[in-house]
């Protein structure tokens, strides 16, 4: 009798939530009018002083992020919440500094 294969649901899961951010922010780049295209890779900065969106860019990041998970797999999602309304968004644990943050935040949510 043949092993059934491992599957490791926390890959799966990142992979879920790296989708569902990269068809997010196609999204914003096609909103957007001037300025420099957010790209797509996990050190970019998204709040910082050196942060390529602005924060009507980054609402609707958030906004689309959200929909994406309800829309690709039915999963409501809450980026906004109590617990992180409470953080400090200037120090390293800030779960949006990054599109690599971002992307274990949106994980950490599926």
């Amino acid at each position: 009798m043949k092993a059934s294969p491992s599957i490791n649901i926390t890959d799966n899961f990142f992979d879920a939530a790296a989708s569902i951010v990269s068809k997010a922010i196609l999204d914003v780049n096609a909103q957007k009018t001037e300025g420099p295209l957010l790209i797509d890779h996990p050190d970019t900065l998204l709040l910082s002083e050196e942060g390529v969106i602005d924060s009507l860019a980054f609402a609707f990041l958030i906004v689309t992020v959200e929909q994406y998970a309800l829309d690709d797999f039915d999963k409501e999602i809450v980026l906004f919440d109590d617990e992180v309304m409470q953080m400090d968004f200037d120090t390293i644990g800030n779960p949006f500094m990054t599109i690599g943050s971002l992307t274990k935040f949106v994980q950490s949510k599926l």
